[in-house]
């Protein structure tokens, strides 16, 4: 990637724990390692929140799906990134 390219981390839809997935060290490196490699990454992660009402659970585990978006060319332009509630 060039120097110029900047990340956008978009969470569609807006989940209760957004700010905790941006944050999560597993989850960029799991980016990380898709950007560098060009490689399908898939792990499970837990991502522990505040959130302790009756609709929301302290802890949520997720299945993690990370692929690169490529151009024609092949050059990236972004990552796609899939995550399933399996809590």
């Amino acid at each position: 990637m060039s120097e110029n390219t900047s990340t956008k981390l978009v969470i569609f839809p807006l989940l209760p724990f957004s700010s905790e997935i941006a944050r999560n060290s597993e989850l960029q490196e799991g980016i990380q390692k898709a950007l560098e490699s060009h490689q399908f990454i898939e792990k499970d992660v837990m991502i522990q929140t505040d959130l302790q009402d009756n609709s929301h659970h302290p802890e949520w585990h997720l299945q993690v799906h990370i692929t690169t978006i490529k151009d024609q060319s092949n050059k990236i332009q972004g990552i796609l990134m899939v995550l399933n509630d399996i809590t």
